[in-house]
């Protein structure tokens, strides 16, 4: 755009501008083994984030599980990348809840509820509903919060 104001060019014009799209939290795609129940010995904490035609925004990531259990990781292959590799390590069996928020607005199916037990003989009878989440299988009720945001 050339802009010429009394007819004077302005200094180091014209100028190049980027126009991004508004953000669309509900276009944002989440999957992988990272929000699905699991087993910890073998649990598989890793999770994707796409946000291609989301518009502009942030991701953020907020993992809140038992205390001292988790670490939150997030990466994207380059700069231009729009789809970010998450990850968190808990160290110990439990509930977690993985939030994840696109320009401060949950992404479909945010919160998501992921148990990790010590066995697979606990994870298949959670999975056939023989226990609830308040049951004393599931420990400590405290909390805390890994956190991480990216701007792709």
């Amino acid at each position: 755009m050339l802009c010429l104001p009394s007819g004077v060019d302005v200094p180091g014009s014209p100028f190049t501008l980027r126009v991004a799209g508004v953000p669309d939290a509900s276009k944002v795609r989440v999957y992988g083994p990272g929000i699905e129940h699991g087993v910890l010995a073998t649990f598989q904490s890793r999770f994707i984030c796409d946000t291609r035609g989301a518009g502009a925004g942030q991701l953020t990531v907020r993992v809140r599980g038992p205390k001292g259990a988790f670490r939150v990781e997030m990466r994207r292959e380059s700069q231009k990348d729009r789809t970010i590799l998450c990850k968190f390590d808990p160290t110990e069996p439990g509930d977690y809840r993985v939030e994840v928020k696109w320009a401060g607005e949950h992404v479909p199916g945010s919160p998501f509820m992921v148990m990790i037990f010590d066995t697979q003989e606990e994870l298949n009878r959670f999975l056939q509903g023989s226990h609830s989440p308040n049951s004393e299988l599931y420990g400590s009720v405290a909390y805390s919060t890994g956190y991480a945001h990216i701007t792709p």
